[in-house]
Order: C-alpha cells, then sequence, then structure tokens
C-alpha cells in the first residue's frame, strides 16, 4: 500500500479473484496503514477536519437565507440547487448558438466552480447553517 497515493497494488497468480477476501485484505491494510503523523488512516474522519472559520460561515448563512428567499418566491418548487445549474446550462447553449465556438470557460463556471469547491472544503459550515436554529442570525452577525 502506498499511502502518499492511496494506491495498492494487487498480485495473484490464480485466474480469480475472490472479491469478499479482497475487500477484507483491503479494510484490513486500510484499518492498520498510518500516515505521515503516525495517526491510522482508517481513523480519519469529518471530526479531524478544522472548524469553519467565520467568513465560511457568513457566505453559508447568506447562500442559505438566498436559497430560502428563492424558494419561498417559486412557492418551493425550485431552489438555487437545480435553478443555477439549468441556467447555466442555458446560457452556455445560448452562447454556443451566438457564435458558433466552444469559448473558454466563463465567469459563471468559474463561479459555479468555485461555490462547488467551497461547498466541498466547507461541507462542516454548510450543515451548521443548515442545522442551525433561531439564534443562528445573532451569531453570525456577533461573529461578524
Amino acid at each position: 500500500m502506498r499511502p502518499l497515493t492511496g494506491s495498492v497494488l494487487i498480485e495473484d497468480d490464480e485466474a480469480c479473484l475472490d472479491a469478499g477476501e479482497l475487500v477484507a485484505r483491503l479494510r484490513e491494510l486500510v484499518q492498520t496503514e498510518h500516515d505521515e503523523q503516525g495517526r491510522l488512516l482508517g481513523a480519519a474522519a469529518l471530526g479531524d477536519q478544522p472548524s469553519p472559520t467565520r467568513v465560511a460561515r457568513a457566505v453559508a448563512h447568506a447562500a442559505s437565507g438566498l436559497n430560502a428567499d428563492i424558494g419561498d418566491l417559486l412557492d418551493h418548487r425550485a431552489d438555487l440547487g437545480t435553478l443555477l445549474p439549468v441556467l447555466f446550462a442555458a446560457a452556455g447553449v445560448a452562447e454556443l448558438g451566438a457564435t458558433g465556438k466552444m469559448p473558454a470557460p466563463t465567469w459563471f463556471n468559474l463561479l459555479w466552480w468555485s461555490m462547488r469547491a467551497f461547498m466541498t472544503f466547507n461541507l462542516r459550515a454548510v450543515e451548521e447553517e443548515v442545522e442551525g436554529g433561531p439564534d443562528r442570525d445573532r451569531q453570525i452577525t456577533s461573529a461578524l
């Protein structure tokens, strides 16, 4: 096993590997392998991630509020998660139809990718916003 790349090389002289045995052996390897800091690889979990920053919490709060406003406006038939991909895809098709060329990524592609990266790397801030209670607005305002 190579912890740096996460790859495992499997060598077998027989024609067929038993899938159950292979899974069990891989699970054993992952549970007993250590990273560079000596921590077990199998022990890595969400709790190992750093806490969200105040900015991450504020951005998650703003996005949540905007999403709620759009949901209310559209009688909860759609939200940002459904509208943005449709709007971005339509804008991309319209641009392709108007110019006949495949352009470099535009601002809305970059925006979408940055939003996805934010959601991926600040999952705890987003989860806290979703789970937040009525005092959440006061906590965000006082943190800023």
